[in-house]
């Protein structure tokens, strides 16, 4: 019985834990390679993030980064891709679920495009609307 109550207080625990928000969500749009798999935006212990689903799957290149940008998708291109961005974080893995911590002075609000660029040789991965 002890093991039973023990166990159920561990999940609900964990569950409390672990709660969190989504506040945008979406799929990515072909700018110069496909992007499979969806993204969102989640608020989670007063920090926002943007979460790749476990679907996530791109082709593979050296310097895949994820920005912000203040561009609509359809404003962006390869040459103004990072103007008016905000950086986030490098890609961990081109396939596979995984988690960015949005810097805690960027107002989500101001931002139209969430992107994957590839800075090393300055191509347009894809992008996906804020909006």
């Amino acid at each position: 019985m002890k093991r039973i109550i023990g166990f159920t207080f561990l999940m609900l625990f964990a569950c409390i834990s672990y709660s969190q928000e989504t506040i945008k969500s979406g799929t990515w749009t072909e700018k110069s390679y496909e992007v499979k798999g969806k993204w969102s935006i989640v608020k989670a212990d007063d920090q926002y993030k943007i979460v790749l689903n476990d679907y996530f799957k791109t082709k593979n290149a050296p310097d895949l980064k994820i920005f912000l940008s203040k561009k609509s998708k359809g404003d962006l291109k390869s040459s103004n891709a990072t103007k008016e961005a905000v950086f986030v974080s490098k890609l961990k893995s081109a396939k596979g679920g995984q988690e960015y911590v949005i810097p805690a002075d960027v107002n989500i609000e101001d931002y139209q495009s969430i992107i994957i660029h590839c800075e090393e040789y300055s191509v347009l991965w894809s992008a996906a609307s804020l909006k």
